[in-house]
Order: C-alpha cells, then structure tokens, then sequence
C-alpha cells in the first residue's frame, strides 16, 4: 500500500507559527473556562452530541443541549460570510477579532453577574447564555481558521491533531529525505499546538482562581495577539525564488554540408 505524500506547500513562518500556536492556547483558555464555569466544553461539540443521546427523553435539556450545538454551527457559518466579503488576498482579521470581542464580552458580563458564581453545574439560563456565547466565539475561531487559506487548519480541538501527529511519526519512521524533514516539521508543530491547548487550560484554571470571570479578557487578548501576529506574516511579499546567474550562450557547431 502507498501512502499519499505530504504536500510540499512552503513551511510556515516564525510569525505564522507563533499565530497558530497562540490560538490553540486561546481555545484551550475558553474551553477550560468553561467548564470550570458550569462543567461543560465548549471547543468542540462531541461531548454536547452525547449529552443530547445521553438524555436523550428529557426535553428540556435536549432543547438546551441543541440550541448550544446550533450557536456553534451558526458561528461557523458566520465565519465563511465574513470570509466571503471580504478580498481574497486579506488576512482575516475580522473574524478574529469577533471571537477576541465575545471572548471579552463573556468575561465583563460575567464580572457584572450575569452568570451567577463559577463551578456550578448547568441550572439556570445564565449558564447557557454563557454557553451559547462561547460556543458561537469557538465555531467562529475554527471555522475561520478551516475556511481561510491563510490558515487551512483547525486549533479548537486536538482529535485530528493527536491522530495526525500519529500518521506523521510514522512517516518520519517510513521515509526518508524531504518527505521525513516535512514529517518531521508538521509533526513538532502539532506536538505544539497540543502543548499551547494545555498550557492555554493550565493557565485559565490559575487566572480564574485569581480574578474570576476576568480571567476571560486574557483569552481574548491571545487571541488579538494571534491576529496581529497573523497579519504581519500575511502582509509579507512571498519570497522569490533565486534566479540562477545569467550565463551567455555557447555558440552551437554544425557540420558541414558538402
């Protein structure tokens, strides 16, 4: 069996990796908090569909589980709208910086009260509003970076992640030259971005415990920072390749005719 080869798309820059990078952190921030908030995940909707199969004749809670579910397909949808007005050669910056604005907004609502306390499980509307919120900002995150060919990856959840790092060892492993070296590279940057995810969550669990809800103004600053970030490699000419020094032509010798 052959495997299929790995594209031999130019490797990302400093700036382009530090971007995807900080988002992961980002989305693992938000998602932490989340569940430190009312013990749910907000980064991917595999755990909301269970919910929905898990209680599954409860009415009320199946509404509640699908009107999270559908925030988080609505959010994506935005993502491709704004994509689509916008030129094709601009970096997305509007999208990201609607996620960084209901990122913000989660966290100054919920410094006002509106809520209620940190680590209680899901038993008011507070704690879906909270829900639908975040689950709108993160379709929004991951589709944009799936959507835009300034990104064309995914960084608000780690399933294909974990599962690419995988198929990537074993290509390090299986071949050789090129094909091992571009292994190799995609296989540290995902490595990283399950490092940022964590260490994005480890930090929102200290910064919640400190400042509570305020601790979501960090995640959104990430977040800007990423796009900044993302900007200045995107507006960057694209490097050309190295022309070869001219040589003058050798004159060419024919025999002759008799």
């Amino acid at each position: 069996m052959t495997l299929v080869p790995i594209k031999n798309d130019a490797p990302p820059t400093r700036n382009q990796s530090i971007e995807r990078l900080l988002l992961s952190m980002s989305a693992g921030a938000v998602n932490a908090g989340a569940y430190l908030t009312c013990q749910r995940f907000v980064s991917h909707v595999t755990g909301t569909v269970t919910l929905i199969g898990v209680d599954f004749g409860s009415w009320s809670a199946i509404s509640e589980y699908l009107l999270v579910l559908l925030c988080f397909v609505i959010g994506a949808a935005t993502a491709v709208f704004l994509l689509a007005l916008a030129p094709p050669s601009q970096y997305p910056a509007r999208p990201l910086r609607l996620v960084a604005f209901l990122i913000a907004l989660v966290g100054v609502l919920g410094f006002l009260g509106a809520f209620g306390g940190i680590g209680r499980s899901l038993d008011s509307p507070g704690d879906f509003a909270l829900l639908i919120l975040l689950s709108f900002a993160m379709g929004l995150l991951n589709a944009t970076v799936a959507a835009s060919a300034a990104f064309g990856a995914r960084v608000t959840h780690l399933t294909g992640h974990v599962t690419e790092l995988g198929i990537n060892l074993a290509r390090a492993c299986l071949t050789r030259g090129a094909e091992r070296g571009r292994a190799l590279r995609q296989g540290a940057l995902l490595a990283g971005k399950l490092l940022c995810f964590a260490s994005g969550a480890s930090g929102m669990v200290l910064l919640m415990h400190c400042g509570g809800y305020m601790a979501f103004l960090t995640a959104a600053g990430i977040t800007l920072l990423a796009c900044e970030l993302g900007q200045k490699a995107y507006a960057l000419p694209a490097p050309k390749p190295q022309e070869l020094p001219h040589r003058r032509a050798e004159p060419k010798y024919y025999p002759a005719v008799a």
